[in-house]
């Protein structure tokens, strides 16, 4: 997940939704989604049996997305925050 629907102003909505289509269209193997209650995510789709170049192929897509949203689509919502979720707890 990328970021929370909760987090995301109403007065967003619209440019953030505008930039997740164009990342879309633009960035390959770059997929944005929406949950259904609004969560954004960046995902890949992998098929059953796939071998670990296309894995790492995805994956890296995957972090791509993450980057990209980071560095090209949040700076230009100027009130728009991210917060980091990351736990290192979790993997001691």
């Amino acid at each position: 997940m990328l970021i929370r629907a909760i987090e995301i102003p109403k007065k967003f909505l619209l440019p953030l939704y505008e930039r997740l289509l164009k990342g879309n269209f633009d960035l390959n193997e770059v997929t944005f989604s929406l949950s259904q209650t609004g969560d954004v995510f960046v995902e890949a789709d992998l098929p059953i049996g796939t071998d670990y170049y296309n894995f790492e192929s995805e994956y890296g897509s995957v972090e791509f997305g993450v980057d990209y949203f980071l560095t090209e689509i949040v700076p230009t919502l100027n009130e728009l925050s991210v917060t980091d979720t990351f736990n290192a707890e979790l993997y001691i």
